[in-house]
């Protein structure tokens, strides 16, 4: 045989070994002390900063007005982003009346009737260019000090700055198996300009 016959098989031989590999069917949650850890999205509109799991994390803030049952309500969303601005996590807390927007919100699940004095939070990882979402969390249950203090909200010079205590448990499947089962965020605190 020649040379680059022989070459040839050799390279084809090469990929087809490589090119088989076993699949893992269990998925191994990273520690609780890992999580990804992105860069905040734009911050011209706010900041927010927490501990998440054990991680210092840092998010763009901007706060959002919306309208359900008749009544308008306003939400913080928090977003960090790769280096190119794609999104990678969207955390929001919202359900503050229009009539009420400072004190104490104790987080209840999302979907369920909100009585005064709570509101709900959100949060999921996004994948591709950000547009896809990757996996969803739900509030973690068994955490019962879930809240959200409102603690300026200035229509004069247009600023909410709040702090906020969340914990999430993952929408099963898992989508990335990177993602831990709960996220926790802990000394959280916000700023962001009122449209």
């Amino acid at each position: 045989m020649k040379k680059s016959s022989i070459k040839y098989i050799f390279a084809i031989l090469l990929f087809g070994v490589l090119g088989c590999k076993k699949e893992n069917p269990t998925t191994v949650n990273p520690p609780l002390e890992f999580v990804p850890i992105y860069a905040p999205c734009y911050t011209g509109t706010g900041e927010a900063s927490a501990h998440k799991q054990t991680s210092n994390w840092s998010a763009g803030a901007s706060c959002i007005s919306y309208w359900a049952s008749g009544k308008k309500y306003w939400m913080v969303q928090l977003t960090t982003c790769t280096t190119d601005g794609s999104f990678r996590e969207i955390l929001a807390i919202g359900g503050f009346p229009d009539e009420l927007q400072k004190g104490y919100f104790k987080i209840i699940p999302s979907g369920t009737t909100h009585p005064e004095g709570t509101a709900a939070a959100n949060y999921g990882t996004y994948q591709q260019d950000g547009d896809v979402v990757e996996d969803i969390y739900y509030q973690d249950t068994t955490v019962t000090n879930n809240f959200a203090i409102i603690d300026r909200w200035d229509e004069i010079n247009k600023i909410v700055e709040g702090r906020f205590f969340l914990s999430f448990q993952i929408k099963e499947p898992v989508q990335n198996s990177i993602n831990p089962k709960k996220v926790g965020f802990s000394s959280g605190q916000f700023w962001a300009t009122i449209p």
